[in-house]
């Protein structure tokens, strides 16, 4: 399967003196990074097409080179 990764990511220094590295990011089906936030507070933005993972999806047929598979009952 293949999907959009948003991975939100904290950043800065907290109350008990902990450092958050930040850089949030949006990546699509193929490992292609489309939006990445820095190491400052702020609002990331990208735009994701719903249609892309089913594109990948056809583009990358895994799930017809499995072998057949069955169970035998007796």
């Amino acid at each position: 399967n293949s999907c959009f990764v948003i991975a939100a990511a904290q950043c800065g220094e907290h109350q008990d003196g902990r450092a958050t590295y930040g850089h949030s990011l949006i990546i699509s089906p193929w490992g292609e990074i489309l939006a990445e936030a820095g190491e400052t507070p702020c609002n990331l933005y990208g735009t994701i097409s719903l249609t892309e993972p089913e594109r990948v999806r056809y583009k990358v047929p895994a799930w017809q080179h499995q072998p057949q598979f069955r169970l035998t009952f007796c």
